[in-house]
């Protein structure tokens, strides 16, 4: 009860209090250690003894525990005063390693202790190891807490040690929100919930129970068997037995279909959840993170993040259920080879969780190999006319090639630490076996523990390696899931930079105002593209843009079309700010056609009503107006037929009617035309005009071009160069 309130008090104030608590009540529980009734006098007889110190009898070993610990905080204080954060992080693994002995120390003292019928009755017998295992946690904690700034210098430094590993990086950390362990795991939680759940953690209790009681019923035969008992007494827990496993099956098998069901369901939401908010970043997000590796976490890392936890929280569910379930009845048949096992406990789950905290750098390692190598592949298979018109076959088989070599390198890493790691496991457990079976065989022998209960334990000992194995493996892995997991919850959570919350939908003529706009590409931040631009664009009105390339024309129909924001200055249609236009009734009134229009792997009609809800009528009188409806009537499939993935099945000047169309059946106020016939030849060229110059009419229209063809009827021109207007 004293813990939250020494918690609340202002630092350093409550470590001094903790400490002398500390201190005065491992001395009082001196007074109780031999004696069921308080006694000063065994208070001095401890802290000094006459008849000299003996490890098997005295209590003066958890003085000294206390001793330490105070120590150690002050040296942590007193580095601190120093400025010599660095020096107090390193001390965080030894203090860490002297709290899991103090707990392992404990249990081995109690054990020791127990060698002493007289002091087993006794009350210090019990509550010193108790306090020493509470005080060291709360050690742990309060050092932790109290110096946890120290390990975010540190953690500071190396960042700043390793800056020069590339710009990449560095724009990627830009970008990314920094997260806490804790905060990820909270994230990651939130996808294992609902009924499936319920159902899988109800079929893992009924399973863990049946567990729980079948080396009881194994052991009985063994005993049976060995004292010649009547073959119907062993018959019939022979029939129990095989009842109970059958049930065990019929329950894993349940669970194990309900469990790769709620894989499913946790994987289908991650993915929903992670795609909703990539698509809504920002265009600059998209400009610094590879298309290709956006798609591994899409697919590959949320696969393994979705699979390990289910995994995680299936496994140790039951694990720790059914680890819980057969220790209380080992405890039951012989606390002291129980006390043996703990003495393991704390050893064990630290080595864990280092190998844990491996596992979590080396999962982010995984996650950027297995993006990058993704990256190369969409890369080369989307260029692959590219790749066959230089014969680059064996050069971008080799370019591939080294992405998954350097995935395989870290795989290698995990390997050889994980086959270290499962060699300790297995020789820590099977040292732990022979010394309970040792220690067992000597009760049985002094009579302490009969030989039949013997064997019953360690029926039980031998099946709670299995559960503590399993515990272990689940721990590194679900380390090594937050490892890959943490640019999937940094995607998550990451908020557009852009705001897209605007509500208002005025009716819009279509006027346009650039005024004092300057702007710098975010990942080219030494290049600034528009200096002090100011352009009035008036409503029904075309202006040509022309220029030198490089001079910012498509940098203006990006901001135009709010891709960026502008650094300086500000752009209004019809006289308000369009970031206060709602996103998507802006977009329905500016309309945007491309140099290279993009169309996707559906149906005619699916591109040109891509993103509003059309009717087939509008659909069918945009194709008119954009010179495609008799070209989309004369395909096999009609308005049916399949463009092909981005547009492969069309030609350019078909890809570009289709584009116009698609942006004429949002009715636009603003119509933009990006070099939209720079790339046909001049038979398509003269049919897109046609087209141009059919959905031109009451409508606001920006050309950018090179040449005469396409800018000749415009009402004004106006000439850019370096950022800013030359002439009008």
């Amino acid at each position: 009860a004293l813990v939250p309130f020494l918690a609340m008090l202002p630092s350093p104030s409550s470590s001094l209090a903790f400490f002398l608590f500390d201190s005065t009540v491992t001395l009082t529980l001196f007074g109780y250690f031999d004696s069921r009734h308080f006694n000063i006098r065994r208070v001095f007889e401890h802290l000094f003894p006459l008849n000299g110190y003996s490890f098997l009898s005295s209590p003066l070993d958890f003085l000294l525990i206390a001793v330490i610990r105070i120590l150690l905080y002050t040296a942590s204080f007193q580095l601190r005063l120093a400025g010599k954060n660095s020096h107090v992080a390193w001390l965080n693994k030894p203090i860490s390693i002297f709290c899991v002995a103090c707990l392992a120390f404990s249990f081995l003292k109690c054990l020791i202790y127990s060698e002493q019928k007289e002091l087993v009755e006794c009350t210090g017998f019990w509550l010193l190891p108790v306090w020493n295992i509470i005080c060291s946690a709360y050690f742990y904690w309060l050092w932790s807490t109290e110096f946890e700034s120290c390990f975010a210098t540190d953690d500071k430094k190396e960042v700043d040690d390793d800056s020069d590993e590339g710009s990449e990086e560095e724009e990627d950390q830009d970008d990314e929100i920094p997260l806490t362990k804790t905060q990820q795991v909270l994230i990651l939680c939130r996808y294992a919930y609902g009924p499936w759940l319920a159902v899988v953690m109800t079929l893992s209790i009924a399973a863990a129970a049946v567990n729980v009681v079948m080396p009881h019923y194994t052991s009985s035969i063994m005993n049976g068997i060995t004292a010649l008992r009547e073959a119907v007494d062993i018959s019939q827990t022979v029939i129990t037995l095989a009842v109970l496993t059958v049930v065990s099956m019929l329950l894993t098998g349940l669970r194990n279909g309900c469990f790769s069901y709620l894989t499913n369901i946790i994987t289908s939401k991650m993915r929903k959840d992670l795609f909703h908010s990539i698509v809504h970043q920002e265009i600059a997000f998209f400009d610094t993170h590879k298309s290709g590796a956006i798609v591994s976490r899409l697919t590959t890392d949320v696969d393994t993040i979705s699979w390990n936890i289910s995994d995680f929280f299936d496994d140790s569910f039951k694990s720790i259920l059914t680890l819980a379930g057969k220790m209380m009845v080992m405890c039951s048949l012989s606390w002291r080879l129980t006390l043996l096992n703990f003495i393991s406990f704390p050893i064990i789950t630290y080595i864990t969780v280092l190998y844990g905290d491996f596992c979590d750098k080396l999962g982010d390692d995984q996650s950027e190999a297995t993006a990058n190598s993704h990256q190369v592949a969409e890369e080369l298979i989307s260029t692959m006319r590219t790749i066959r018109s230089f014969a680059a076959e064996k050069s971008s088989s080799q370019k591939f090639a080294a992405s998954m070599d350097n995935a395989l390198k870290v795989a290698k890493k995990e390997a050889l630490a994980k086959a270290g790691l499962h060699f300790s496991y297995d020789f820590y457990y099977n040292c732990i076996y022979v010394i309970v079976l040792i220690y067992g065989a000597r009760l049985v022998t002094a009579g302490t523990l009969e030989a039949a209960t013997l064997v019953t334990f360690m029926m039980y000992q031998m099946q709670i390696g299995e559960h503590i194995l399993e515990l272990n493996r689940e721990i590194p892995a679900f380390m090594g899931t937050l490892g890959k997991s943490r640019k999937f919850c940094k995607f998550l959570v990451r908020k557009p930079q852009i705001s897209t919350d605007g509500a208002g939908e005025q009716p819009v003529k279509g006027e346009l105002r650039l005024d004092g706009v300057s702007f710098t590409y975010p990942d080219r931040q030494s290049n600034q593209v528009l200096d002090d631009f100011t352009l009035h664009i008036r409503a029904g009105e075309s202006i040509a843009l022309v220029g030198p390339s490089g001079g910012g024309k498509s940098t203006i129909v990006a901001l135009l079309e709010r891709f960026y924001e502008p650094d300086e200055g500000q752009i209004t249609l019809d006289g308000i700010p369009i970031a206060e236009y709602r996103h998507e009734y802006y977009h329905r009134k500016i309309a945007l056609v491309s140099q290279e229009p993009v169309l996707y792997d559906c149906s005619v009609r699916e591109n040109i009503g891509f993103g509003c809800n059309v009717s087939e009528e509008e659909i069918i009188a945009a194709a008119k107006t954009a010179n495609a409806h008799n070209f989309v009537m004369g395909l096999e499939d009609g308005y049916e037929t399949t463009c092909g993935e981005k547009g492969t099945q069309m030609s350019g000047g078909q890809k570009q009617r289709i584009a116009i169309a698609r942006a004429l059946v949002r009715n636009p106020s603003v119509l933009i035309l990006d070099e939209a016939t720079s790339a046909l030849d001049n038979q398509s060229e003269q049919i897109v005009q046609e087209a141009l110059q059919n959905c031109a009419a009451n409508r606001t229209v920006i050309v950018i071009a090179h040449r005469l063809s396409t800018i000749e009827k415009a009402d004004r021109i106006a000439v850019i160069e370096g950022g800013r207007i030359a002439q009008v």
